[in-house]
């Protein structure tokens, strides 16, 4: 009898990249990745909050930009790029199918594909409408610029085929 997958587990195979089942290699190695992944941070959040507390005497404002670039360049060409690089290295995004069942998740990865390409120019589109409403710019313009529009629909189509091919590569034939 197979158990209901949980949110938490379709969090962490969407987060992870993992397409087939959340069995316990998988799982105990996905722990063990975030648990390095949150010692670094803890130990990268205690360095830069005391350099904050050094230098916002001197430069608040300075001092508040770089610890958010800083924060961000981090989080993602550190931590994610640790991420990435463990995951592939232990094989946890292949997703070994029956030879039977090949066309489901041919079907799937397309789906997969089309998803992220819809999320990823909803998002960017959202993120820079608020962007410029944040740096008090006239929004509306922003909100119906037909060359915004066409910009993230090119994007979205082009990373929705990047990742339905990306899913199909991870696919492969079980033994």
């Amino acid at each position: 009898m197979m158990t209901k997958e949980t949110i938490m587990d379709k969090i962490i195979k969407r987060f992870y990249g993992i397409s087939g089942p959340l069995d316990e290699y998988r799982r105990a190695e996905i722990n063990q990745i975030g648990n390095n992944c949150f010692m670094i941070l803890i130990i990268y959040m205690f360095l830069s909050s005391f350099a904050a507390l050094i230098f916002y005497t001197r430069f608040p404002e300075a001092t508040f930009f770089a610890l958010i670039f800083m924060n961000l360049g981090f989080l993602l060409y550190g931590v994610f790029m640790y991420i990435l690089f463990k995951v592939a290295k232990l094989n946890l995004t292949e997703n070994e199918v029956p030879a039977d069942k090949i066309k489901d998740a041919k079907r799937q990865a397309a789906r997969r594909g089309l998803l992220a390409g819809f999320e990823f120019p909803v998002l960017m589109y959202g993120f820079t409408v608020l962007t410029s409403w944040g740096m008090k710019e006239p929004i509306l313009p922003e909100i119906f610029s037909l060359k915004r529009i066409a910009f993230y629909v090119i994007a979205g189509v082009l990373f929705g085929v990047m990742m339905w091919l990306i899913c199909l590569a991870r696919i492969t034939k079980a033994k």
